[in-house]
């Protein structure tokens, strides 16, 4: 249910219904307009609209080989044709002609798509069924002028053959006459054949009309010229005109034969021809949701509202005229905060913001894109109210303010748990205090009934209701009131004050008239007034705290991580410091070792005591022990394999592959972590070379330092999505190449890659280098809300 009757016109819908007709390309299409955008409650068939219209708008954008909708309006002629002895012309046989091959390019495009892609318009064009036979007669009887062709039947061939015969000994004959007529100087030496009464005449001098044997046609209006037929053509143009006629009756007769074999055929081709006037009626609604950038959101079977970036394509076409921006606004409606109350400023946006709320559900449930961000989303409602304006009638002797209670009558009747309710301004029209009494006591009548809405107001008492009732909730209008001007922007959470006095101080209205309006006002309620303007100053002072104390916590926890960088960094050199140092320590314990081994070897070989010997050898044992336990503790062990290379923590080496020198801060199972400068890359061992400390090397060092801080700023602007739409294959391939490449080298993990669905050729020669490329771990498609398959995941190792 939509109320009232004249909804449409008070949101400004009847002018989105307006472009819509202009985007259509025929009157079919423009007929079913209203029948197919209308509101609906249905989910399933509110998201059956839009997925077909954001379908469109894809292929609109993006595809690639799309033949458009090239159809002609032949509803009205079919249905003449189904009429026995009737035929069609041979202009709307050339249409109809056009429009089947129409669809012929449409299945063919569709039939040429990926299997996933386009769903909701494959499934219409699907329906739609190609007789080729018909259009092979077509081929056969017409060309592409809309003419007969002559092979169309034997008959007229002949009949063209002959009449082309007549013409050619016709005008050898003409030539001849002139020749003559001129060498007498009975005509000019200018003179050329001419038509009246659809005969070949020739323009003679009154005085010289005698002279020419024939038939007279015309006389000029002066009476100078006579337009003669000459006697000697007079059976030859004769001849001309019965095969002329002849000619019309044989293609007549061809018309009435290829009819009678169509006729069979007429409600399918209705069919096909009402197919195409559906798509092209969704063709317009993706043209409009293209041109005010509006999206898919998900929608769900329940009552809410959540959008991000809400905009009313209305005002912002307006706005655009002005080369001015429109304020986009978050809007929330749910169970939680069902009854949302606005109040700010005059001009702040309040009206603004519940008419972009009730025509852009209002869109959404006629199946229309609606101008929010593509995160946002919305539930389904089964009836809409509206109060809004100024209604009242001289002819029904309603006032303003009786014209809103007969609405409010309606709401309070007639809404239920699934209604949508926006009133603007609400209680307005009467006196104050009972105005806002009347307005508060509806508005509780329409909580209980556990509607969803949002009203618009200045009554305090309405303000304070959000305190007393759950599920209601403030929301302001914000308000400079440094600049004194309106911002535009909604924010839930408190009441907005009207700034009324101080709008009129800005105005130039006199400070004692403003003195003496506060005196009038009540001490009560200034104070509840500036009790708001106060809450929104400290509001402002909280918000720009709360962003230096952010910006200064970032600034600590990027300084943090520094630390806990060059704390790792430090780590790793002391692990590596003790490692060395374990293994001179372990070289010393060898050679000890050797030595005392000799040592016994000689004192058995002099034939020493061998107690004395054992003793001795003991005693070397528990030494060496000792020492092994000492060197054991001056830290965890590291890997020989490393060693084997020839690689240590702290060392110098050369990057082959980059002829560059950096220092190696960590020692993995097959690469090593190389530091330079701030900047810290994995290469392989077989990459690597032991590098000398001179002072060389440091210059090197020093200068690849110098390239690291170029990567690092090239890091900084480096965006996590490409955008290839539109792009040719080879061109979009060369960007991918580049594109990966600069990831990998400045340690991205993921990115995005916008290419659309088109034909899909562009998304399988991407995937095609992405599945070369061994730095890449995996790719898959964006979520379908999110672009789906026309847009690829890239994620790196």
């Amino acid at each position: 249910m939509i109320y009232p009757p004249e909804f449409e016109d008070k949101l400004g819908f009847s002018k989105i219904r307006e472009r819509l007709n202009q985007y259509c390309l025929k009157d079919t299409a423009k007929k079913l307009l209203d029948k197919e955008v209308c509101f609906s409650g249905n989910r399933e068939q509110i998201l059956k609209k839009l997925e077909e219209t954001n379908e469109f708008s894809q292929i609109i954008q993006f595809a690639e080989g799309f033949p458009g909708l090239d159809y002609y309006d032949l509803l009205p002629v079919l249905k003449h044709l189904g009429i026995k002895g009737s035929y069609i012309l041979t202009q709307q046989l050339l249409e109809l002609r056009i429009s089947l091959e129409n669809i012929k390019e449409l299945k063919g495009f569709f039939d040429a798509t990926e299997r996933e892609d386009f769903p909701r318009l494959k499934k219409i064009v699907n329906e739609i069924e190609f007789d080729k036979d018909i259009l092979k007669e077509i081929y056969r009887i017409v060309d592409e002028k809309a003419r007969i062709k002559d092979n169309a039947s034997t008959r007229l061939k002949e009949i063209r053959n002959e009449l082309h015969q007549s013409e050619k000994q016709k005008g050898k004959q003409e030539r001849q006459l002139l020749k003559d007529l001129i060498s007498k100087g009975v005509v000019d030496k200018n003179t050329q054949f001419t038509i009246r009464n659809d005969r070949a005449v020739v323009p003679v001098l009154a005085h010289n009309k005698k002279q020419v044997q024939g038939f007279t046609h015309d006389v000029s209006s002066t009476g100078q010229t006579a337009y003669i037929e000459p006697t000697v053509l007079f059976e030859l143009n004769n001849k001309i005109k019965a095969l002329e006629k002849e000619e019309e009756r044989e293609i007549i007769t061809i018309l009435i034969a290829f009819t009678d074999f169509l006729r069979p055929h007429i409600e399918w081709l209705r069919d096909n021809i009402s197919l195409l006037a559906f798509l092209d009626l969704i063709a317009a609604k993706a043209k409009y949701a293209i041109g005010c950038n509006a999206q898919l959101i998900r929608i769900e079977d329940k009552r809410y509202i959540s959008w991000t970036k809400a905009r009313h394509p209305l005002l912002e076409a307006h706005l655009a005229e002005q080369n001015k921006k429109i304020v986009p606004n978050d809007i929330e409606i749910n169970d939680d905060e069902r009854i949302i109350i606005i109040s700010g400023p005059n001009a702040g946006g309040k009206s603004v913001c519940l008419q972009s709320v009730a025509l852009l559900q209002y869109m959404l449930q006629c199946g229309l894109l609606i101008p929010v961000d593509s995160s946002s989303s919305s539930g389904v409602f089964s009836s809409i109210f509206l109060d809004m304006g100024d209604d009242q009638s001289i002819e029904d002797d309603l006032s303003t303010y009786s014209s809103h209670l007969i609405n409010m009558r309606k709401f309070t009747e007639e809404a239920n748990s699934n209604s949508l309710f926006l009133i603007d301004e609400f209680g307005t029209g009467t006196e104050p205090q009972i105005g806002g009494a009347i307005a508060e006591s509806i508005l509780e009548s329409l909580y209980q009934k556990g509607a969803f809405g949002i009203i618009t107001t200045h009554y305090a008492n309405l303000k304070l209701m959000a305190d007393r009732y759950d599920g209601i909730k403030n929301a302001a209008m914000l308000f400079d009131q440094k600049k004194m001007e309106a911002l535009f922007v909604l924010q839930k959470g408190k009441p907005g004050s009207s700034f009324a006095f101080e709008i009129a101080s800005k105005t130039g209205l006199g400070k004692d008239i403003i003195d003496n309006a506060k005196e009038k006002t009540g001490a009560s309620q200034l104070d509840f007034e500036q009790q708001l303007n106060q809450l929104e100053a400290e509001k402002h002072e909280l918000e720009e705290k709360l962003y230096a104390v952010s910006g200064k916590e970032k600034a600590l926890n990027e300084m943090l991580a520094e630390y806990k960088e060059k704390i790792a960094l430090l780590e790793q050199k002391r692990k590596a410091v003790l490692y060395a140092a374990k293994q001179q320590a372990q070289k010393i314990l060898d050679d000890a070792n050797k030595s005392i081994e000799n040592a016994v070897f000689e004192i058995k070989k002099s034939e020493a005591d061998k107690e004395k010997t054992k003793k001795i050898r003991k005693e070397i044992n528990e030494k060496r022990e000792l020492l092994e336990e000492a060197i054991e503790r001056q830290g965890p062990k590291a890997s020989k394999k490393d060693m084997d290379k020839g690689l240590a923590i702290g060392q110098l080496v050369r990057v082959l592959s980059r002829d560059a020198v950096g220092e190696i801060v960590e020692l993995r199972s097959k690469q090593a972590l190389v530091a330079f400068g701030s900047m810290n890359i994995l290469f392989p061992y077989t990459d690597l070379v032991g590098e000398k400390k001179d002072e060389k090397d440091k210059t090197h060092y020093k200068k690849y330092g110098k390239i690291l801080e170029n990567i690092n700023a090239k890091k900084a602007v480096f965006s996590p999505e490409l955008d290839l739409r539109g792009k040719r294959v080879e061109e979009a391939i060369t960007e991918v190449e580049k594109y990966i490449d600069d990831a990998i080298l400045l340690s991205i993990k993921s990115v995005r890659i916008l290419h659309g669905k088109g034909t899909g050729a562009l998304r399988v020669a991407i995937r095609e280098l992405l599945h070369a490329t061994p730095e890449v771990k995996r790719y898959k498609d964006e979520h379908v809300e999110r672009g789906g398959q026309g847009i690829t995941l890239v994620e790196m190792e």
